[in-house]
């Protein structure tokens, strides 16, 4: 195609000199003329080299799943997500693990990203009710609204750069209305609008009563498991048809797009509900039948169970939904849940008869079980439809890949538009604006050089358009009067080097989704960077639900996320009202439409800290600096039209420069030794103390009498396995985890029964790390030991007084100095341990205060040789 275009552009030249060269034969040439033969000569033998060897332009497949959050394969988000196909994109582009979503609602997310524009420009902040203007794209656009210029990422790769574009079902909202689309009968080659081809199709007839005949959802969420051969009649599969085939065409003849390259955009209806999706693609722990006996239980129970004996659930905190309880307190937040969850409580109500399950149960424990069972079922429903979506992906990955001389002049990005919950702070659905609802998957795979990477970088869905036409080698549009068009950045430094350093905190945006009543007349605002997200909501100001500015209060979350998700990742503890935490809410509300950062870069500030110290005690000092990076990446010097302002959250001090003394005796004694946590916050402002250019910030842990105490038991559970009870931990401490001498390290989760090849004797550690370095660890372990009468042997061992109350008396003859001594109680629990001493022998005393009334089994042990003896505590005196 790309010779083709070339061959026309030097028979052009040639015409030119041939003119000329036919000029010299009628008459003399002008100076004028001489000069027009030389530079034709010139582009002749100088020029044309160059136009043969110019970069083809590459194809372009862009495709939009719908609905669908961080459950695929390379996310993490899902132990029981399937996604081999996009698991092979990404082995071959860049995985961007921190996307977000302009709005977490379809036409709202749709309309920002394909025009580049941020919703504060584009005004559509929910899917109807006026907000959106379906019939004529073009209409979200006026004069009226400060919005008339717009540009789309199809119209203008078609009209300015020359493409083919080919809209396959739903890119825009409203898809059905074949949004700017001329549907006139001329052929597509002269087609006007943003489209060359559109195709549209929704699931055939014979679908939805499929469905409805198995319907296995609650009221407002419907899916159903329905027979695999009606797959193909599921639009997702009969638009993936249609691409196939017009790569098919397109391979044979480039006339198939007008010999020019191709934008096809092709629009997923799935994960979307209603869910109603092939069996094949339903986990086999998909409950079909909830009265069928014996009952099984779908997801993993007990809770923490391993090897998983169903799925894994969406992580909840200790007690179910608890964030979202303490919310309610604090926000109005939770007026953006859509109630649906509450169905799934009166799913189990209307139920005749409650299945047994297990005759040991109580009739509320069945109840319990049932609907998390039905919970389960429905997360099962929409990773099968995310499964299924991944095959019909796979299916055009694999035209491709058959046709090498297009895979490799194509760029596939894959994206969802927005995320979706599903049962998280009792959420089902989109709306809302935590992580759940507006992180979403991305994945650029250049194929003209395809390389794996991941980038943890925050960027936006806005980025895309800038993205694409510097991956085209394509100018950008402007406003009139030349100024910048786009909101998004170029993420082509990131597709360069993943790890570049990158500041630039991302906005998204919605408004409730009914009309009237709280929350319903401002826009409530996410801002994400790498580390924390801001929500802010403003109240509408009156009782009555009119909307009155004024007199609106706003309202706040604040999550630390940690840049690694390492931190708070499911956002179960607000910061909104820690008053420690304001500079950080200050710092991030700049990105808000009326911030002074609103859409911009930044700088980065990186504190540098020697603090190895587990915890810090009154007195510490210490030197302080930071690393300090541009809006590009580079690392800089301080520039001097900056302060850098240093504070922290248990005074008032402020101290000013690029590097400080820290001193905690500046810190009234009394505050410091009340406190656990010390936050020093550096903060790079502009000498007119308008906006705040960069911020950091070190949390420390403080006073050692904080470290962390942690208590359990280890009781047997069933044949080979263990469970953990009575798991206490106290003082300050940053995660815990268990290992139990084999395979998986269970983090951060109080463990339910493990299964074990042998359980004779099972030593068991928790880890807790802690303090302000990730060497402060300390390891809390019991031995448990199966049968504890077998376990000792009947050797000779003197206990007294037995029953004991204070003390126990040691006596025995036999060993010496070094020997190991263990108590353990009638569970098979390490109580108590020590190594004797030659002072021990051969009368030893223990306390046996610590000891709960009960019964006790003592050993002594050196090398291969033991004595034991059981004893009794007694009430204490």
């Amino acid at each position: 195609m790309q010779e083709s275009n070339n061959q026309n552009k030097l028979i052009l030249i040639t015409k030119h000199i041939v003119m000329y060269f036919n000029l010299t034969f009628i008459q003399p040439l002008s100076i004028k003329q001489k000069w027009y033969l030389a530079i034709a000569v010139f582009v002749f033998l100088f020029v044309s080299p160059a136009l043969s060897q110019e970069t083809e332009k590459p194809n372009i497949i862009f495709i939009i799943s719908d609905d669908l959050n961080d459950h695929i394969e390379g996310y993490a988000a899902n132990l029981n997500t399937f996604t081999p196909n996009l698991k092979l994109l990404q082995e071959n582009g860049t995985v961007f693990l921190n996307a977000y979503a302009s709005a977490p609602v379809c036409a709202p997310s749709r309309t920002s990203f394909l025009t580049g524009k941020d919703l504060a420009y584009t005004n559509v902040y929910k899917n109807g009710d006026g907000d959106y203007k379906c019939s004529d794209f073009g209409d979200n656009f006026t004069v009226e609204n400060g919005n008339e210029i717009y540009y789309s990422i199809p119209q203008y790769f078609k009209d300015t750069l020359g493409y083919y574009t080919f809209n396959l079902n739903k890119v825009f909202h409203c898809h059905k209305n074949f949004i700017e689309f001329d549907t006139s009968e001329i052929e597509p080659c002269l087609k006007s609008g943003a489209w060359n081809k559109y195709i549209y199709y929704n699931d055939s007839a014979v679908i939805k009563p499929a469905g409805l005949a198995v319907n296995q959802g609650v009221n407002g969420y419907a899916w159903a498991a329905i027979p695999d051969s009606l797959e193909p009649y599921l639009a997702d599969f009969v638009v993936t048809d249609s691409a196939i085939s017009f790569i098919d065409q397109y391979g044979i003849s480039p006339e198939t797009a007008c010999n020019k390259p191709f934008l096809m955009m092709v629009g997923y209806q799935k994960p979307h509900k209603d869910q109603f999706i092939p069996e094949k693609y339903f986990l086999s722990d998909y409950l079909y039948d909830f009265n069928v006996e014996p009952f099984n239980i779908p997801y993993n129970y007990p809770p923490n169970s391993y090897p998983l004996n169903g799925i894994k659930l969406p992580p909840q905190p200790d007690t179910p939904f608890a964030d979202l309880d303490a919310l309610l307190i604090n926000t109005i937040s939770p007026l953006m849940v859509k109630n649906v969850d509450t169905h799934f409580t009166k799913w189990v109500d209307d139920l005749a008869t409650i299945p047994e399950i297990n005759p040991e149960y109580s009739e509320s424990q069945r109840i319990e079980i049932l609907e998390w069972s039905k919970r389960a079922n429905g997360v099962m429903a929409y990773l099968a439809a995310i499964q299924f979506m991944d095959a019909q992906f796979g299916r055009l990955y694999a035209t491709l890949q058959a046709k090498p001389e297009i895979l490799n002049n194509t760029i596939i990005v894959f994206i969802g538009d927005n995320g979706y919950g599903l049962s998280e702070k009792r959420h089902w659905g989109k709306y809302a604006l935590w992580d759940t609802d507006v992180r979403v998957p991305l994945i650029i795979a250049d194929l003209r050089n395809p390389k794996a990477q991941i980038c943890n970088r925050t960027v936006s869905l806005l980025d895309l358009f800038p993205t694409l036409l510097d991956l085209t080698n394509s100018a950008y549009p402007n406003f009139p009067d030349n100024s910048n068009y786009f909101d998004g950045n170029t993420l082509i430094p990131l597709l360069q080097n993943p790890d570049t350093v990158w500041n630039r905190p991302v906005i998204s945006a919605t408004k409730k989704d009914d009309s009237g009543g709280e929350a319903n007349c401002f826009p409530q605002y996410s801002v994400r960077d790498e580390r924390f997200h801001l929500i802010t909501y403003r109240k509408n100001g009156t009782l009555d639900g009119s909307c009155d500015s004024t007199s609106s209060l706003l309202e706040y979350e604040l999550y630390e996320i940690g840049k690694a998700r390492e931190v708070d990742p499911y956002e179960w503890n607000n910061l909104g009202y820690n008053p420690d935490y304001l500079p950080v809410i200050n710092y991030l509300s700049q990105w808000h439409p009326t911030g002074p950062l609103y859409l911009q870069k930044t700088y980065t500030l990186n504190i540098i800290d020697d603090i190895i110290e587990c915890y810090i005690d009154y007195g510490f000092e210490t030197n302080l600096s930071f690393d300090l990076y541009d809006q590009t990446g580079a690392n800089v010097e301080p520039p001097i039209n900056y302060v850098y302002r240093w504070t922290n959250n248990l005074n008032n001090d402020t101290l000013y420069g690029s590097s400080i003394e820290f001193s905690s005796l500046t810190i009234d004694e009394t505050v410091f030794s009340a406190s656990s946590d010390l936050l020093i916050y550096v903060e790079m402002v502009d000498t007119s103390n308008t906006f705040i250019a960069a911020l950091d910030m070190i949390h420390l842990k403080i006073n050692s009498i904080n470290i962390p105490v942690v208590s359990f038991d280890v009781v047997k559970y069933a044949t080979n396995s263990v469970t953990i009870e009575n798991f206490t931990i106290t003082g300050d401490y940053n995660s815990f985890y268990w290992d139990f001498g084999f395979g998986p390290i269970l983090y951060n989760e109080v463990p339910g029964p493990i299964q074990l090849d042998d359980i004779s004797t099972v030593a068991v550690t928790c880890y807790v790390n802690y303090g302000n370095h990730e060497s402060c660890i300390t390891p809390f372990e019991k031995i448990f030991v199966d049968n504890i009468n077998e376990y000792f042997s009947q050797s000779e061992i003197i206990l007294f007084p037995n029953p004991a109350t204070n003390v126990i008396n040691v006596v025995q003859n036999s060993m010496s100095a070094g020997a190991k001594c263990y108590i353990y109680n009638t569970l098979g629990n390490l109580v108590y341990q020590k190594t004797t001493t030659a002072a021990d022998y051969p009368f030893m005393q223990i306390s046996t205060q610590f000891l709960p009334s009960g019964v006790y089994f003592l050993v002594l042990k050196q090398e291969d040789f033991q004595e034991t003896g059981i004893f009794v505590v007694a009430q204490h005196n």
